[in-house]
Parts: structure tokens; C-alpha cells; sequence
């Protein structure tokens, strides 16, 4: 879990990271899915897990911090537009587990620009999305 991740063939990578902060906000994240949900077995194996195989993991969970990762700004090496600067917002879905992410770059910037192109290349080679059906569903009979 918390063995560090090779880079070799993955085609997208962050430029620079804190791990440290990274780390720190996922064991954070893992605390309040913790409290969430205190009798999940799968939830349990993975701490066990977790905390046999990682000193660094088992300091971390014994510092007292609160919160989670809601944003940040990352540099990201794309393969299609090289360097690009993004900021990115976490949105927590209420009574949900449910987050969004979005990536937004500066207006007027090449970053921008170079957002722009990763859509439009991402909409070109998206499946068909299947046809609406436009008629209404035929209401079901009624029985006496």
C-alpha cells in the first residue's frame, strides 16, 4: 500500500508530488472511512494489512491529524500535451461516499489550451453513447 509506484509504462505521472502530504491525507481519508464504517470486515482486513506490512503506514495512523484531500494543484506529464498545470476540486456528495473530482486549469493560459485539446481528443474517441428512446414507456394495465 504504501510501497512506492513505478512509473515505467504508465503514460500519465505527476511531475511533483508531496508524497509525504499525499500519504498523509489517504491515511486521513482511511481514518474517516474508518469511523463510517467500524465493522467492516473488508475495511478491517485492508488495516490489517496495512499496518503488518508498512511501519510508515502504522505511524501515520497513530498521529492524531483530521481532514481529508478536497484539492490541490498537480503537474501532470500527458502523453498527447506534454507538461500541464491543473487544479483540481474534491466534492463530497452528502450522506454519500460518493466524490467528484474536477480539473480545471488557469483561463488564458497554455494550460487551458491544452485542457481544451484533451476534451475534444477524449470526445473523438468515446464509444457512442446508445440512442434515447424519445417514445414513453406504455403505462401498464391495471387489474380488477
Amino acid at each position: 500500500m504504501f510501497k512506492e509506484p513505478s512509473d515505467a509504462g504508465h503514460p500519465l505521472f505527476l511531475m511533483e508530488q508531496s508524497t509525504t502530504e499525499f500519504k498523509a491525507a489517504l491515511v486521513a481519508d482511511l481514518r474517516i472511512t474508518h469511523g463510517a464504517y467500524p465493522h467492516d470486515e473488508e475495511f478491517r482486513v485492508l488495516m490489517d494489512e496495512a499496518m503488518s506490512e508498512s511501519e510508515e503506514f502504522r505511524a501515520l495512523w497513530s498521529t492524531p491529524a483530521l481532514g481529508s484531500r478536497l484539492g490541490g494543484h498537480k503537474r501532470l506529464q500527458h502523453p498527447l500535451v506534454g507538461e500541464i498545470s491543473l487544479d483540481n476540486d474534491v466534492l463530497k456528495v452528502p450522506d454519500h461516499d460518493v466524490r467528484i473530482v474536477t480539473y480545471t486549469a488557469e483561463p488564458g493560459t497554455t494550460d487551458e489550451e491544452k485542457l481544451e485539446y484533451l476534451r475534444i481528443a477524449a470526445a473523438r474517441t468515446a464509444p457512442p453513447a446508445p440512442p434515447l428512446s424519445l417514445s414513453p414507456t406504455p403505462p401498464t394495465p391495471l387489474r380488477d
